[in-house]
């Protein structure tokens, strides 16, 4: 996924971009105007921008890309992000309007994410899988899955000074020592995600810096209430009061992780609730629950998880003993991430995941809780759970526009989600990039994919 992430960030472009406080700014659009009611925004885009294969960049391609993205017939991911979108249109050849459903208060944020690339006006799915085409610094030149993808310089790109690089090669090294080795030695400049072990390695390197980026992403283990068992509060209860949550971030992250009260919120975002309490363990309250629930002496179930993200695989072992203490034996099945993502992830009973930093304060927690959001189900997929409850909060929360109602929501939402126990969410962890100190101009994303307009080498 994050190298999908990245592939987007390169290549294509959005209407709106994130500043190194993660704040939106002008990219495609460089300037916009709102309605007094907060339903009708208008953007001017900026001219001289291209695409990849030489079509002129305008209003007709902002238009076609939206249509798409809320077609419910074309099921392209990402698209509960743009709920709110009514309808847009083109106004003359660079400024468009977007009619809103209802007020959205993260509107600029949801335009920067990369679900919202502009293609060009008649591109399908099929056209842009053989032949990506954005209006993006860089030219995509090579792709071989799970091992290299080369991107070159867009030399047309209407900013020249921001393209500081000729080609940017990404490679595929599995093994974390490779890594470190590689970029101690020279041969290659960025390890964009470091494992947590070797971060003292690298920040006792010469020629390396390190970088760190708290409250950048977390583990989490979906519970599929479709599953009768899991479908009841007293068991979800019972599997939160034996969980470890301290433990279990020292053995994923060597103490690089925070514990969290199972919220999605992440401690980078403004609207993260500090003062939630992690739930203390209690082992005996969790067998009298087991037993309400009419598994006194528990049950056998699988749990899915992956090597391919730091720490996953590790938790999810020190998790399934947690659990043998009421009598929940967990089955450890062991996939590859994209595996996880197509084949577990929504469809089995417990499946172990790792999420990056969602941006702003609605896609902080909507497409992991709402019935329809992105990463609950969606439009085409029946959803993990849902509650009405949580939902109509989460639509006050995207609709109200002043600053102190909408974070007494986001608290009583933290609270509620904490509380409810759809997700498991054991710690955040921390982005650690290490890169040669002949990179210059490089901001760290705390995503994990990355913009390197006006990155330099010396």
């Amino acid at each position: 996924m994050l190298d999908e992430f990245q592939f987007t960030r390169l290549v294509y472009e959005t209407l709106t971009e994130f500043d190194e406080n993660l704040v939106p700014k002008p990219l495609l659009a460089r300037s916009w105007s709102t309605s007094e009611d907060g339903l009708v925004w208008t953007f001017d885009l900026v001219e001289g921008a291209t695409f990849h294969s030489g079509k002129p960049f305008g209003a007709s391609d902002v238009v076609y890309t939206f249509e798409r993205l809320t077609n419910p017939e074309e099921a392209l991911n990402g698209t509960s992000f743009f709920d709110a979108v009514a309808g847009v249109k083109a106004l003359d050849a660079h400024q468009v309007e977007f009619t809103l459903k209802y007020p959205y208060a993260d509107f600029l944020t949801a335009l920067a994410i990369n679900y919202g690339s502009i293609v060009p006006e008649g591109a399908t799915a099929e056209s842009l899988a053989s032949a990506p085409d954005g209006t993006g610094p860089f030219l995509l030149e090579q792709m071989i899955p799970g091992s290299v993808i080369v991107y070159r310089a867009n030399k047309s790109y209407r900013n020249p000074e921001a393209v500081g690089l000729d080609v940017i090669r990404q490679e595929t090294v599995a093994q974390g020592n490779s890594q470190v080795s590689l970029l101690r030695g020279g041969q290659v400049d960025m390890i964009p995600s470091v494992a947590p072990q070797f971060v003292p390695v690298l920040e006792n390197s010469p020629g390396v810096d390190v970088v760190r980026s708290n409250g950048a992403g977390f583990h989490s283990i979906y519970i599929n209430t479709s599953d009768a068992r899991f479908s009841d509060a007293r068991v979800r209860d019972a599997m939160r009061l034996v969980m470890d949550r301290e433990a279990l971030a020292q053995i994923a992250y060597s103490g690089l992780a925070m514990a969290k009260p199972d919220n999605v919120i992440l401690s980078s975002n403004p609207y993260y609730d500090a003062d939630l309490p992690i739930p203390a363990i209690d082992v005996d309250k969790a067998k009298a629950l087991m037993a309400e629930a009419g598994y006194p002496d528990g049950f056998e179930a699988n749990i899915y998880t992956t090597n391919d993200r730091h720490g996953l695989q590790p938790m999810t072992v020190a998790y399934a003993a947690m659990l043998e203490q009421i009598g929940i034996r967990l089955s450890i099945v062991t996939w590859s991430n994209g595996d996880l993502g197509t084949q577990g992830y929504r469809k089995k009973e417990l499946v172990t995941f790792f999420w990056g930093l969602q941006l702003g304060a609605d896609a902080s927690i909507a497409p992991f809780y709402e019935s329809n959001g992105s990463f609950n189900g969606g439009a085409s997929e029946p959803p993990y759970f849902s509650d009405p409850e949580i939902d109509a909060l989460i639509l006050a929360g995207k609709t109200e526009l002043d600053p102190e109602k909408r974070a007494e929501i986001y608290t009583k939402l933290q609270e509620l989600t904490a509380r409810r126990g759809y997700i498991l969410v054991p710690y955040e962890t921390p982005l650690v990039v290490a890169l040669s100190d002949k990179v210059r101009g490089f901001h760290p994303f705390p995503r994990g994919f990355h913009d390197f307009k006006y990155v330099t080498l010396v």
